[in-house]
């Protein structure tokens, strides 16, 4: 991908983070501006699942994480999987393996309306790599946020920032 791009879906993505740094948030400001909601699912994965998984239905965005991932784990994986949204990426048609693992992450979910899954396995497509070059760079600056609303402040603070 071009850097141009990606710099311009990275420079995009800054509107949705909040001050907070909170994942949580900046996941529901991008599903508004997207109009889908997006559900964050803690599942337990099997050793040979990929980390993450972003399931597409006709109503929703589902992104399923490892239920025993640390925060910091999380929000990589979880900014992965937002950056195929912010970069374009289609996720391609499922696999009947993929849509058995949607179908655990997501009981309640009918496996006949997940219509694609994009599933993590690496970085041996361009997409993979672009996917991982700007959810690190969203990961950093949630992480760099939350350090900046937790530290400390005064008003000699607040006139240098």
């Amino acid at each position: 991908m071009k850097a141009r791009t990606l710099r311009r879906s990275a420079a995009s993505a800054q509107r949705f983070i909040p001050a907070s740094g909170d994942l949580t948030e900046f996941v529901e400001a991008l599903a508004r501006s997207r109009g889908r909601p997006t559900v964050l699912l803690g599942v337990a994965f099997d050793a040979e699942a990929p980390s993450g998984v972003w399931i597409v239905t006709d109503k929703r965005d589902y992104i399923a994480y490892p239920n025993d991932a640390s925060a910091a784990r999380k929000a990589a994986i979880v900014c992965h999987e937002v950056a195929h949204m912010l970069l374009g990426h289609d996720p391609p048609p499922g696999t009947e393996g993929l849509l058995s693992l949607a179908a655990s992450a997501a009981p309640t979910l009918d496996p006949a309306v997940a219509i694609r899954l994009l599933a993590r396995h690496g970085y041996a497509s361009e997409q993979e790599a672009d996917a991982e070059g700007l959810g690190t760079r969203l990961a950093a600056e949630l992480a760099r946020r939350e350090r900046l609303a937790r530290a400390p402040r005064d008003r000699v603070y607040d006139r240098m920032r």
